[in-house]
């Protein structure tokens, strides 16, 4: 699968996220350069599981700094 970009809308505001398929079988959640975190599609239960960014593994990107961490 290749990445791809979609929109949606936050407190009233678009916001643009690229969706980043991984080879472990999760897809990381990117936001102006920095990863927000990951989601993986559970068969079993047909539903979709958030992970951490600090649960995923290394990457070249590196996490995206929130305003409260700046």
């Amino acid at each position: 699968m290749e990445p791809f970009n979609i929109k949606i809308t936050v407190a009233e505001e678009r916001v643009a996220l690229t969706i980043l398929p991984t080879d472990e079988g999760y897809f990381k959640v990117v936001y102006y350069g920095g990863v927000l975190g990951g989601i993986k599609y559970l068969k079993d239960s047909n539903s979709w599981e958030a992970i951490p960014v600090n649960e995923l593994s290394a990457s070249d990107l590196p996490p995206y700094k929130h305003k409260e961490q700046q």
